[in-house]
């Protein structure tokens, strides 16, 4: 019965994974939405808005992954900027540009001032200038699907982020990795990015604020996230050779080690950022009835994996024309 149950729930998240990526509108968690003063269809800021959205994924993939422009002019004038995450590859990249804008003018039709979140990208458009100053809110928590904690965390948390903290304000693309010893053979990374716009002393604040706020939020977790508009925090554990750790301690070590072994890892099989290296469902199936071997997985787990191009870094923010876990959305400004 147990394997039954953990063959359902591998194959519902597989589900889930592929009906996302079948999805043309990808919509974010809890966007802000202008109430007042919205614009109508067939008006001239409808238009300058279809323009700069439109224009936003080719214009963001030719710049490193962000862009900021705007589109019309005068009181009709749209202002926009676009971010990809730095731990997202150029396919998660570019489909959740292409799509968060369908998403976004669904969940907020009409509305001339919108910020939203999502798994792989920021998304913002104002009918004002947007400022280049740190957002402390943020809309999404990244919980993993198995969150262990130990009390081992802090003493190689704190130093981790620390020297997230100092480097992504001395980083001329807003973006920081980096790891620390965990224990043994393991290390915890970490990620920090803001948007490119920000200067170094807003960066500090944004990515200070939300180091106090993932503290508070992931006491002694072995991973978690925080996204926002203008920043996100990332770190994780990762391990050689004890996927076991990760199993629930509330099960007391009472389960059978190779089904547990089988699930953990093909749910990390699952999960891999690259959707072209995640297995079939038929894979997945024939791993947990253990007809097939397991999978060899990297054994880093992933950090930021783009570069923007030099020539991007000479025209960041131009004048004219943003789980592997389970989502929980919240939004907070506290």
């Amino acid at each position: 019965m147990a394997s039954c149950l953990l063959l359902l729930a591998a194959s519902a998240i597989l589900f889930v994974t592929a009906a996302g990526q079948d999805n043309k509108i990808t919509e974010p968690d809890d966007p802000f939405c202008s109430k007042t003063d919205n614009y109508t269809d067939g008006s001239q800021y409808k238009k300058n808005l279809d323009q700069l959205l439109a224009a936003l994924p080719a214009a963001a993939g030719n710049n490193g992954w962000f862009y900021k422009a705007s589109a019309g002019a005068g009181a009709d004038e749209v202002f926009g900027l676009v971010m990809c995450f730095a731990d997202r590859n150029a396919t998660q990249c570019l489909d959740c540009l292409s799509t968060a804008a369908a998403g976004i003018t669904t969940v907020c039709p009409g509305s001339r001032n919108v910020s939203a979140s999502y798994v792989a990208c920021v998304l913002r458009y104002s009918a004002a200038p947007i400022p280049a100053t740190a957002d402390l809110s943020y809309v999404r928590r990244k919980i993993p699907f198995i969150d262990p904690t130990s009390v081992l965390v802090p003493a190689a948390w704190v130093p981790l982020m620390s020297k997230l903290t100092g480097d992504v304000t001395y980083s001329p693309l807003r973006i920081a990795n980096s790891s620390t010893l965990y224990s043994g053979s393991e290390m915890m990374y970490g990620l920090a990015q803001c948007t490119r716009d920000l200067n170094a002393s807003e960066c500090l604040t944004c990515i200070s604020n939300y180091t106090h706020r993932l503290g508070k939020a992931f006491p002694n977790n072995t991973r978690g996230a925080l996204t926002g508009y203008t920043c996100y925090l990332r770190y994780q554990l990762h391990s050689q050779g004890r996927v076991l750790d990760a199993a629930d301690p509330r099960l007391n070590g009472e389960f059978d080690g190779r089904e547990m072994e089988s699930v953990l890892v093909a749910g990390l099989w699952c999960t891999q950022d690259d959707r072209n290296l995640r297995p079939s469902i038929r894979q997945v199936v024939s791993v947990l009835r253990f007809e097939a071997p397991l999978p060899s997985l990297p054994q880093r787990a992933p950090v930021a994996i783009y570069k923007p191009p030099v020539i991007g870094l000479l025209n960041s923010v131009p004048s004219s024309l943003g789980t592997d876990s389970v989502v929980v959305s919240e939004r907070s400004t506290s």
